[in-house]
């Protein structure tokens, strides 16, 4: 009988597909067998970013009804908490005080991005430099990197074409990025900590990326992503971090990416770190 299957090519990150065909003779035996086979990588990969899409779309929903269900009494308790501490100035410096404002700020920071998750936001297009932007991303992170014993290098391209694109949303792209990176370093013991940053151009099609574009790889030593979350870490909510965190820092910076016509991959290595790669398309001027 014809038979067919699909085969990962773990190490390359491919997906084979191959089917035989048996070759009956004329006495009704099998003769022989044809074998096929063909690499459908891209037809997997848009097929997970439909199948996403849809999830993201579900989530989004649901998300929205539960931070605006919470928003409305994290208001009234951070007001009641001000009104407090305004009618008796003491408790400024109460502990119990001070937790429900630190942890009502928190809570209050994750509606937000639960919120912003939610909603479509059109990028307002302009032309971006985005080794000024790298620049001013990692001197915004520089003091967390340092206390965390990270050793950043940045090796960014001399004349680096612009992007459109808009500027605040792949701020936090690159935000998210180096976060991660951050913590997924903090909780390995592999010695020496390196954040590496390195930006190009690349003006021939790819296999990848049919189009002009910049290349932004972002990549640090220590442990890699376990193989089973690998396929995972761009659904919201999902964290291979068992520091915890909103887990929505890659999700969002996919859906930024893919909004701007770009493409982002990761690229692990269990033993020596991961490797994310952000492409984003020239201006068209």
């Amino acid at each position: 009988m014809p038979q067919r299957v699909e085969l990962n090519d773990l190490p390359h990150g491919r997906v084979l597909r191959v089917i035989t065909d048996p070759i009956i003779n004329e006495n009704g035996r099998v003769g022989g067998v044809v074998c096929t086979t063909r690499d459908v990588t891209d037809e997997k990969l848009i097929e997970r970013r439909l199948i996403q899409q849809e999830r993201i779309s579900a989530i989004g929903e649901i998300t929205a009804g539960i931070a605006h269900e919470v928003g409305t009494p994290l208001n009234i308790i951070s007001a009641n908490v001000e009104f407090l501490i305004r009618a008796d100035p003491k408790l400024q410096n109460n502990e119990e005080i001070a937790a429900i404002r630190e942890q009502t700020s928190s809570l209050t920071t994750l509606v937000k991005r639960l919120l912003n998750f939610s909603r479509e936001h059109s990028p307002e297009f302009a032309p971006v430099n985005i080794n000024d932007l790298i620049e001013k991303t990692v001197g915004l992170l520089n003091h967390q990197l340092q206390n965390s014993g990270i050793k950043t290098k940045l090796s960014l391209a001399p004349y680096l074409p612009t992007v459109d694109g808009d500027g605040s949303q792949l701020q936090q792209v690159l935000f998210n990025l180096i976060t991660n990176a951050r913590q997924a370093m903090e909780t390995s013991d592999n010695g020496e900590r390196n954040l590496q940053i390195i930006t190009d151009t690349a003006f021939l099609p790819t296999e990848t990326f049919s189009r002009p574009h910049i290349v932004i790889t972002i990549s640090y030593n220590g442990r890699g992503i376990p193989l089973d979350a690998l396929p995972q870490v761009f659904n919201p909510f999902f964290t291979a971090n068992k520091e915890g965190g909103t887990s929505l820092g890659l999700a969002i910076s996919h859906r930024i990416v893919q909004r701007h016509l770009g493409l982002l991959t990761i690229e692990n290595h269990l033993q020596k770190g991961v490797k994310t790669t952000v492409r984003l398309p020239l201006s068209q001027n």
